[in-house]
Parts: C-alpha cells; structure tokens; sequence
C-alpha cells in the first residue's frame, strides 16, 4: 500500500528496488511512484491499457496553453511546508 493512504514502509520500499512491478493496477498517483527506478507494468485490459496511453498521448500532444509564473508567495508557502518548487 503507497500513496496517499499507504504506508511509509512501501514508499521506502519503492524508492529502493532495483525494478519495480505492478500487476493489475492503475496506480494514479505518480508522484508516489520513483523516478529513477525501471517500473514494469502489467494491465488487467486492453481497457485499461488504452487509458493509461491516450493519457500519455494527451500529454504529449500539448495544446494547454501557457504557463503562469508562480507568484513568490507561492514559493514561500510550499518551501515552508517542505516542497520547494522544482526549476
């Protein structure tokens, strides 16, 4: 269990695997999810499956307009609560 409810254990275990295989899941969360770890994953559909790439495709596609500068406060703000932001 990771994300949102999930436990710190799995979120260590996560970041620490050499691969990391999910089966039969649609884990939404990417955030949660390493970066720099091989992640192999297994659909349970072609459903499920063509969700997850028109996701992909939609993002790659563009099309969302420009991007607002953050405001300084909102800088302040997410490096006090420990998430500063990523240039």
């Amino acid at each position: 269990m990771s994300g949102l409810l999930g436990h710190g254990a799995a979120y260590e275990a996560t970041h620490e695997c050499d691969l990391l295989i999910l089966l039969g899941t649609d884990f939404p969360y990417g955030a949660f999810l390493p970066a720099d770890v091989w992640t192999l994953r297994r659909f349970r559909d072609r459903a499920a499956l063509r969700a997850s790439l028109s996701r992909l495709r939609e993002g790659l596609r563009g099309g969302h307009g420009t991007r607002a500068p953050m405001s300084w406060r909102t800088v302040v703000e997410l490096t006090r609560s420990g998430r500063p932001p990523v240039l």
